[in-house]
């Protein structure tokens, strides 16, 4: 039995041997595993970060756009479409009032003849109005033009 016993401590020994050969094996492989999915972690994480930043870029510029150059743009077109009418307008009573002060200037040319004729013809107040006898003997001249009756 001497010879099972110093074969069983050889084989005893031997599965030692490789029992520390494997856990050596083992904890490099690991190791070996444990690089490379630190590595692959911090590809993905950098992919992430890059990722989130260009995100943070187009929502920057979206916020920008949404928040201050849309605004700014719509309130130019108004000031400009407001600017643009109110200059129209202008214009336009511009015109209007000129055509205002022809017709006033003609009016006051014609009260000024009727003024100097006064002596001669019969000039009243008709409602408000300025109104003239007319000869009704004759009748009217193109445009509807009468004679007015002359004092006498």
């Amino acid at each position: 039995m001497k010879t099972a016993s110093p074969l069983a401590a050889r084989l005893r020994q031997q599965m030692q041997a490789d029992s520390e050969i494997i856990q050596s094996l083992t904890k490099e492989q690991l190791a070996g595993l444990r690089k490379e999915l630190h590595a692959i972690m911090q590809r993905e994480l950098h992919t992430i970060r890059t990722d989130m930043e260009e995100q943070g870029r187009r929502l920057a510029g979206r916020l920008l756009w949404s928040r201050t150059l849309l605004p700014l743009l719509i309130g130019l077109s108004l000031s400009l479409g407001i600017l643009g009418g109110s200059w129209g307008m202008m214009h336009y009573l511009t015109g209007q009032i000129r055509d205002k002060q022809v017709t006033i200037a003609t009016m006051e040319e014609t009260i000024q003849e009727l003024q100097r004729q006064e002596g001669n013809v019969w000039l009243n107040r008709c409602d408000n109005h300025l109104c003239a006898r007319i000869d009704t003997r004759y009748q009217p001249y193109q445009g509807g033009y009468y004679l007015l009756l002359e004092r006498k």
